[in-house]
């Protein structure tokens, strides 16, 4: 999987040539074809249209971001994820619209509408696992899975 991002430009050309040349350089050389994806341009030109780059792009995936106001407050890609058509695959990434306020009903949402939910993951800020609190557990430890492996280590069973 390979993905084309730009943050310092407002225009998907390049992007849009870097995925046909991607796919192109596959096909010539006889390598399997990868996905390859595009994501949210930040900051847009027109914030109503920000994801419309995103769906006319020669992409297979594409992770969009807020397209409904100046800032990703209340965001319906949060608050009320619209349906996936299907004519991409969508990683919803919590980052895009709503970094620091996830929860599992969003996700819950964003997987019923037809997208692939992706946590902005806080844990790394501190130590803590947001997850167990996005399940409705208490946040925990890193070190602490269940088990009593870590997450650095590989458990073989027994």
């Amino acid at each position: 999987m390979s993905e084309s991002r730009s943050r310092s430009t407002r225009d998907p050309t390049r992007q849009y040539w870097v995925i046909a040349y991607i796919t192109q350089y596959e096909h010539e050389l006889g390598y399997e074809h990868h996905p390859i994806g595009m994501t949210f341009q930040y900051p847009p030109t027109d914030q109503v249209r920000a994801n419309d780059a995103l769906w006319a792009s020669p992409a297979e995936w594409i992770s969009p971001g807020f397209d409904d106001g100046p800032a990703p407050v209340d965001s319906r890609w949060y608050l009320d994820p619209p349906a996936n058509d299907g004519t991409k695959v969508v990683l919803s990434d919590s980052d895009h619209y709503s970094p620091l306020f996830v929860d599992a009903i969003w996700a819950w949402k964003s997987l019923a509408r037809g997208h692939n939910p992706i946590l902005y993951d806080l844990g790394i800020v501190g130590g803590a696992d947001p997850t167990q609190a996005a399940l409705g557990g208490p946040p925990t430890s890193r070190s602490s899975l269940p088990g009593g492996h870590s997450a650095t280590r590989c458990a073989t069973p027994t």
